[in-house]
C-alpha cells in the first residue's frame, strides 16, 4: 500500500494550471480568492523537499489545516533548485485538482509568493469531526 500511495508523484502533469475550480463552484469564486476575500489562515513552504516529502506535508497539511481557515497558501517554490524544470510547481497543482477538499486555488500575488506560491480554498471541517480529533 506504501507504494501506491505515493503513485500520484510518478506521473509528471504535462502543463501547470495557473488556476483551479471545483465544478460547482460559483463563478465568483476565483476571483474573490485572488482578491483576498478570505485571510491566509495558515502556510505550508515546500522548499527543500522532494517530491515524495512534499506530497506527505501536503496532505497532513491540508487535513490539519480544515480547523484553521478556508484560506491557505502553499509555497512551492519557482523551480530555481530544480536544474530549470519546476517539479514542485507542477506536482503541487496537480494534487490539489485532485484533492477532495480542495475547492479552487490561484496563483499567489507577488507579494505573496507570485509563480512560487498559491492561494488555496478548502472545506471547512465539521464542528463535529473538530470534537472527534481533540477528544
Amino acid at each position: 500500500m506504501e507504494v501506491l500511495r505515493h503513485m500520484v508523484g510518478l506521473f509528471e502533469p504535462q502543463d501547470s494550471q495557473n488556476q483551479y475550480s471545483r465544478p460547482g463552484m460559483p463563478n465568483q469564486t476565483l476571483k474573490r480568492l485572488r482578491s483576498g476575500h478570505w485571510p491566509v489562515a495558515c502556510q505550508l513552504d515546500l522548499h527543500g523537499m522532494d517530491r515524495y516529502q512534499a506530497q506527505d506535508a501536503l496532505a497532513l497539511f491540508l487535513h490539519r489545516a480544515r480547523r484553521r481557515g478556508p484560506c491557505l497558501r502553499i509555497i512551492h517554490g519557482k523551480g530555481f533548485g530544480s536544474n530549470g524544470q519546476p517539479v514542485l510547481k507542477k506536482l503541487v497543482r496537480s494534487w490539489l485538482s485532485h484533492h477532495p477538499e480542495v475547492l479552487a486555488f490561484c496563483q499567489a500575488s507577488e507579494e505573496m509568493g507570485g509563480e512560487g506560491a498559491l492561494l488555496v480554498l478548502i472545506r471547512r471541517g465539521h464542528h463535529e469531526e473538530q470534537a472527534q480529533e481533540s477528544g
